[in-house]
């Protein structure tokens, strides 16, 4: 069970905090119009999509480990 609290909690909640965020603000920031906006954008789309796979596949193994780790205890 400890297991699956670590990789929920580092896979969902800190690489949100540490990853997401900071970009997200970044590109909040930024004037959508300007080179410098219109530049990170596609940078940030690119990185957002492979960082949600993680944050996707995070909280999916970590569930699936706790259903067997329960299951095969009770």
């Amino acid at each position: 069970q400890q297991a699956a609290s670590v990789l929920y909690l580092v896979g969902l909640v800190v690489l949100t905090v540490t990853y997401h965020d900071p970009r997200k603000n970044r590109l909040a920031r930024l004037d959508p119009k300007s080179s410098e906006g219109k530049g990170y954008c596609a940078v940030y789309l690119s990185e957002l999509l492979t960082r949600n796979n993680y944050r996707t596949d995070a909280p999916l193994a970590a569930a699936t480990l706790l259903f067997v780790t329960l299951e095969t205890a009770g």
